[in-house]
């Protein structure tokens, strides 16, 4: 074969393997497209079903703060002030600010420093079912000086 023929194939045969990857790219990106449409389809249906599921619950957070001191109470009620060197249970009763209806749950969803947690023998959230306030509960393990953050969600109906 002399030369030209043989360029001329190489040029086709390339030719044909460009426009074949460029219609297999073509192809994955029309599925990748349709699949993301998709999905945002499908979240989209979720948050509709949740909306739905229970209209009138809806969830809140507040974000605390919590230490041992022996300076009274601040009139910041966020920060909460644990009596030192008390091995008694302490209580701090609040409401969910600005929120009408009562609470239905609440917990503790986090907190820093992370370590501080264990310095507590008992540190609970329990909602008031019938109003909007909520209730802690703390108990510091003798001797241990706290200084930590914290945040509490709610589900109010």
């Amino acid at each position: 074969m002399s030369r030209i023929p043989k360029i001329a194939l190489i040029t086709v045969a390339m030719c044909f393997v460009v426009v074949l990857l460029g219609w297999a790219g073509v192809a994955a990106h029309s599925r990748y497209s349709a699949a993301t449409e998709r999905i945002t389809e499908l979240e989209t249906k979720v948050q509709e079903l949740r909306g739905t599921a229970h209209p009138r619950w809806r969830t809140r957070t507040g974000t605390f703060s919590i230490s041992t001191t022996d300076r009274p109470p601040a009139s910041n009620h966020t920060a909460l002030r644990l009596v030192f060197d008390t091995n008694a249970p302490q209580s701090f009763v609040d409401h969910i600010f600005k929120e009408t209806g009562h609470s239905v749950a609440a917990w503790v969803s986090n907190w820093t420093p992370r370590s501080e947690m264990s310095k507590f023998e008992q540190f609970t959230v329990w909602p008031s079912h019938d109003s909007n306030q909520f209730e802690i509960v703390a108990k510091a393990r003798a001797g241990e000086s706290i200084a930590m953050e914290f945040t509490i969600r709610f589900i109010v109906e």
